[in-house]
């Protein structure tokens, strides 16, 4: 056997190794040495259960049985103030006050991120002197900055917090260099108010260190995250009489596929389904595309993240999740929006090129593809106060 085929099994022997590592080791060793947080440390926050009583969509048992055990999460955001120095390294935009204490929650969702390596610590504590120092600056660093989902979710959901808790507008933004480079993002500097910030830009190997720091967490897949994103492009309602209908591919090179994607590709063109690859199209032409699009048919991905593009218009959408992986996003998103949704899973399929390779079954599919158009996949309206709830101050 070439080495070349042992590659994807020593890689996953490494990682299950940095794992292992990270869970006994490292985690304990930083997390012990948290810094504790001054009483006005956190200046708001809040907690809610915004999808607890969600309606479900017309999906398959299975679906349904992890969408009801996601349904039952707590969400939560908060803002952060710390009145001391602090230094930002750049691997994953970790916060440490002065001694090597980290700040856990500097970073969102922290209890999912690996933590800060060893070698960037004592990087840090050889070199602090020589780290680039702002009096004050605003942490956007997140651990999906560089997808698609979570730029919208999470970084523009935190402008949308920041925004809404009145802080100043003038105060310079942290965003990695691999954020900053993404085409989405350029995107939104060119054309929305974002261009008029500050932005500091931080490379993957610089430390960047600041008197003063903000930092915070938005609530997850919150209406009015995506509302923001609509309003800082200044987007009109979709075209509510187009009934154009997309079919979205993904070739075998992305991390979810399709095997047998020629057979599926059929039957939705016989639907009267385009198929589409946005992998090449730039963002102005994705929000045009999804912006007039009816029916939308796509796997589980971060480009359906374009269903707010529609913006209220009518859309159904049916979601095709690889085996045994149903995460909620895009049944939460179609919720809040009041659009159609529905699902079908996939299989593990023998021919498949890749690990993430996967079989849909074409009866099963053609049903579901009959369903969506037939309108029996629209979930209730969802509540319209979910996401009007107001940041309550710090508990005492």
């Amino acid at each position: 056997m070439s080495i070349m085929a042992l590659l994807p099994s020593l890689r996953r022997f490494a990682r299950s190794c940095l794992d292992s590592w990270d869970e006994r080791v490292a985690r304990p060793l930083w997390f012990g040495t948290e810094r504790t947080q001054p009483a006005d440390f956190c200046l708001a926050r809040r907690t809610e259960f915004p999808f607890r009583d969600a309606a479900l969509p017309n999906c398959d048992e299975p679906i349904l049985e992890h969408f009801r055990r996601f349904n039952a999460y707590e969400q939560f955001e908060y803002l952060c103030h710390y009145r001391a120095p602090v230094t930002i390294e750049p691997r994953h935009g970790w916060m440490f006050s002065d001694g090597l204490h980290f700040i856990r929650n500097s970073l969102a969702h922290s209890e999912y991120v690996r933590p800060p390596s060893l070698l960037n610590a004592l990087t840090l504590s050889i070199g602090n002197k020589q780290v680039p120092r702002e009096k004050i600056l605003i942490s956007l660093r997140d651990p999906g900055e560089l997808n698609y989902w979570h730029f919208h979710n999470d970084i523009l959901g935190k402008l949308r917090l920041l925004e809404e808790l009145d802080i100043d507008a003038g105060i310079p933004m942290l965003v990695s260099s691999g954020l900053y480079a993404k085409p989405y993002f350029q995107y939104y500097l060119e054309a929305s108010p974002l261009k008029n910030r500050k932005w500091i830009v931080q490379s993957g190997n610089e430390f960047i260190g600041a008197d003063k720091a903000i930092f915070c967490q938005s609530l997850p897949h919150s209406k009015t995250n995506f509302d923001y994103a609509l309003r800082l492009l200044s987007r009109p309602p979709g075209d509510a009489s187009s009934r154009r209908k997309i079919f979205l591919t993904r070739s075998a090179r992305t991390s979810r596929y399709v095997g047998n994607s020629s057979e599926i590709e059929e039957i939705s063109k016989e639907f009267g389904f385009d198929i589409v690859d946005t992998e090449q199209m730039s963002p102005a032409d994705q929000i045009a595309l999804f912006s007039e699009a009816r029916y939308i048919i796509g796997i589980h991905g971060a480009g359906l993240t374009n269903i707010i593009y529609r913006n209220s218009a009518p859309l159904d959408l049916l979601e095709v999740f690889p085996p045994h992986n149903c995460p909620p996003h895009y049944y939460w998103l179609a919720l809040v929006y009041g659009y159609g949704y529905g699902a079908i899973q996939g299989e593990r399929s023998a021919g498949a090129t890749g690990p993430q390779g996967f079989r849909v079954d074409p009866l099963s599919f053609r049903i579901k593809v009959g369903e969506m158009l037939e309108g029996s996949t629209r979930p209730c309206t969802p509540d319209a106060d979910r996401d009007r709830v107001a940041l309550s101050a710090p508990a005492n």
